[in-house]
């Protein structure tokens, strides 16, 4: 008889390899679902970064400039204040933009414009920054704007 006409009647995975298996695919998910967790509460924080690097710069610009006059985000990365490639349209982590501008009710104040902020996420914003915020924050659902005003 040949080596090559006798067959194995193994058909199927022995319990041994099935189990391998199963520990395999566990350390994998293990590993990954905690990432996965962290994703709907990362934007928020990288948000909060951007919001705080744009006050940051702003209160340079006023330094540099001495009132917040024509204050945008243009302004800010042509003034030195922000790198020159800064490019503010479709900035943010929810696909939308950021925008500077000097507050219509107080010129000693200034707003930090975020577009595209769904209201879920505006609360976690507004968790992160509201202690620094010279006023409340506020949210349009209907705009699914967020605004933050600063001194």
């Amino acid at each position: 008889m040949k080596l090559s006409t006798i067959r194995n009647n193994n058909d199927g995975f022995t319990l041994v390899e099935i189990i391998i298996a199963l520990v395999v695919l566990g350390l994998l998910l293990a590993t990954v679902l905690p990432s996965m967790s962290q994703i709907g509460k990362s934007k928020p924080k990288a948000v909060a970064a951007d919001i705080k690097t744009l006050r940051s710069s702003v209160v340079d610009y006023v330094e540099a400039n001495g009132s917040l006059a024509s204050i945008s985000v243009s302004a800010l990365a042509t003034g030195g204040h922000l790198a020159s490639n800064y490019n503010a349209v479709n900035a943010n982590p929810y696909k939308g933009s950021y925008a500077v501008n000097q507050n219509t009710g107080n010129s000693d104040q200034f707003d930090v414009v975020l577009t595209n902020v769904g209201a879920n996420d505006a609360v976690k914003i507004d968790a992160l920054l509201a202690n620094n915020a010279a006023a409340a924050p506020t949210h349009n659902a209907g705009t699914s704007t967020y605004t933050i005003t600063f001194e």
